[in-house]
């Protein structure tokens, strides 16, 4: 399986806390908490243009990604995304350009989502709550 590494999780050393998946209009927002300096942190991470995504918690997350272990990687030859391309209607072309992220966030669970982009958000002092 190919991969490409796309962005590390601001976890340290102390990896992640609770975490929020928020879908709204397409987009997926992951926040998850972590320590920095002695400091609580939200960080963000944002999927756009998402066309499916799934969770498994970190019991069933057997067989996750090579190199996603608190990092973001693009699975770059997918049988999800071929699998998804298959099963689309005919004359219509939604998984065209998007792409398979993975990861496995500490503590939580494997996330898997396929859309156009992910982009890291800004981070905030505090938990969620």
């Amino acid at each position: 399986m190919k991969t490409l590494r796309i962005h590390s999780l601001e976890t340290t050393d102390s990896g992640c806390g609770d975490i929020r998946l928020t879908f709204e209009n397409l987009e997926l927002v992951l926040q998850y908490e972590y320590r920095s300096k002695g400091a609580d942190q939200v960080a963000s991470v944002r999927f756009s243009g998402v066309i499916a995504f799934r969770f498994r918690d970190e019991l069933h997350s057997a067989g996750f990604v090579e190199g996603s272990y608190d990092e973001i990687v693009e699975v770059t030859s997918s049988e999800w995304l071929q699998q998804l391309e298959r099963e689309e209607p005919a004359g219509f072309s939604g998984v065209s350009g998007k792409h398979h992220y993975v990861v496995l966030l500490s503590s939580n669970g494997y996330l898997e989502v396929v859309a156009e982009q992910v982009e890291p958000e800004s981070t905030i002092p505090g938990t969620l709550s």
